[in-house]
């Protein structure tokens, strides 16, 4: 009847309308505990990136700063917020944007990631070494890129300091009058300066790599063994021996050879004067 369906109707209603709230509260509390998921899992990121002491930093496409670790923040002396949005030229000078912006650029076109090692300021004697690495979308394209920038100062300097000692002994070694002849375990030639080719009457390739008992004959090869054999037992002495020249011809020489050792004190060759 008419009150049947009007009752049957408003029933339904009821119905349809206490499953559709239920579904939209239901709904809501997922969209809050998704909320707050995605906040937690934020804020242990975040916590994670803080954490970290090298300086690390997320761009856009179009070089704009989309985040940044407590490092970087420190290291450019903003808050994220007051870089966040922005790009690099917005608040760096123009010698760092400079060299910054072309770099970024790099990375996004070639979608490979850079290494570069540079003054980490103006002025400063530190260095940093920055890797800056392409970001993809879903789709696989490009949309920015992440920069990671650790103190390299410490590494740097060590690295110029063996630099400059190798530059110094070589220069020793050259402008000695003295004959230089480096051997390794075997008794190759490792290298020589000018003085030890005039005293063979040889050029230095016409040495390199060749057993010091090529350039002697068996006599002072035998002189030569003793003395290595010696040194080994920790004694040290000077030598007389005969090099043998292209022409047969001998030059005598002394000898005062000394062994090489590495860090953990095993023997590496040895160098004779």
């Amino acid at each position: 009847t008419e009150g049947q369906f009007y009752y049957s109707t408003a029933a339904l209603s009821s119905i349809v309308l206490t499953v559709v709230t239920a579904a939209l509260v239901t709904a809501s509390r997922r969209r809050q505990r998704s909320a707050q998921a995605l906040q937690e899992s934020e804020l242990r990121f975040r916590a994670l990136l803080d954490g970290i002491p090298e300086r690390i930093w997320l761009k856009d496409r179009t070089g704009r700063y989309l985040g940044l670790n407590l490092a970087e923040e420190k290291a450019l002396g903003l808050s994220a917020s007051q870089v966040v949005g922005k790009s690099v030229r917005e608040f760096r000078p123009a010698g760092q944007f400079s060299l910054e912006e072309p770099e970024d650029e790099q990375v996004m076109a070639s979608n490979q990631p850079l290494r570069v090692e540079r003054v980490a300021f103006a002025g400063s004697r530190g260095w940093n070494e920055i890797i800056k690495t392409p970001v993809h979308g879903a789709d696989g394209q490009v949309v920015g890129l992440v920069g990671v920038a650790r103190d390299a100062t410490e590494r740097i300097e060590a690295q110029r300091a063996i630099r400059d000692r190798d530059q110094l002994h070589s220069q020793l070694i050259a402008s000695t009058l003295e004959g230089y002849w480096h051997l390794d375990n075997d008794h190759r030639t490792v290298d020589v300066n000018d003085a030890m080719c005039s005293l063979l009457g040889r050029r230095r390739d016409e040495i390199l790599g060749h057993e010091i008992y090529e350039f002697v004959d068996s006599t002072n090869a035998a002189v030569i063994r003793r003395g290595f054999d010696t040194r080994v037992l920790g004694k040290s002495g000077t030598q007389e021996i005969s090099l043998r020249q292209p022409d047969a011809s001998l030059v005598v020489c002394l000898n005062n050879s000394t062994l090489l050792h590495d860090s953990n004190g095993a023997l590496i060759g040895s160098v004779g004067l």
